[in-house]
C-alpha cells in the first residue's frame, strides 16, 4: 500500500492524506496490518486550521521526525503538460522557477 515496494518484517509505513477541510493519518505494519487510523475534519477550508491540527496530531501520535508519505487531494494541485519549448540549456539554467506552495510547518 502507499505505492511502496513490498516491505519485509515489521517495518511501518505511514501516510497522510491532505484534503481541503480534512486529513487522515494511517500506519501499516509489514504493509498489511493497520495499526493507526486517525482523521480530523474542519468546518472551514483554512490551511492554517488544517496545519495547526496536523502539527498537534503528528506530535501527539509520535510521528515527528519519521518518514511519512503525503497524499494530496487532486483539488490541491494542478498538472500542466505541454510540448517542450526550444530553449537552450544555458538559458534554462538561469531561468527562475516559481511554484505555488502550501505551507504546513511540522
Amino acid at each position: 500500500m502507499f505505492g511502496m515496494k513490498s516491505m519485509m518484517g515489521n517495518e511501518q509505513s505511514t501516510a497522510i492524506f491532505l484534503g481541503e477541510k480534512n486529513y487522515s493519518i494511517s500506519t501499516l505494519v509489514a504493509n498489511k496490518e493497520l495499526v493507526l487510523n486517525h482523521s480530523r475534519a474542519f468546518v472551514d477550508s483554512l490551511p492554517e486550521l488544517v496545519g495547526q491540527g496536523l502539527n498537534e496530531d503528528v506530535e501527539q501520535l509520535g510521528l515527528l521526525g519519521k518518514p511519512i508519505h503525503v497524499i494530496l487531494n487532486p483539488k490541491s494541485y494542478q498538472i500542466i503538460t505541454m510540448d517542450a519549448l526550444d530553449v537552450s540549456e544555458e538559458e534554462m539554467a538561469i531561468m527562475p522557477l516559481h511554484f505555488k506552495t502550501i505551507k504546513f510547518s511540522i
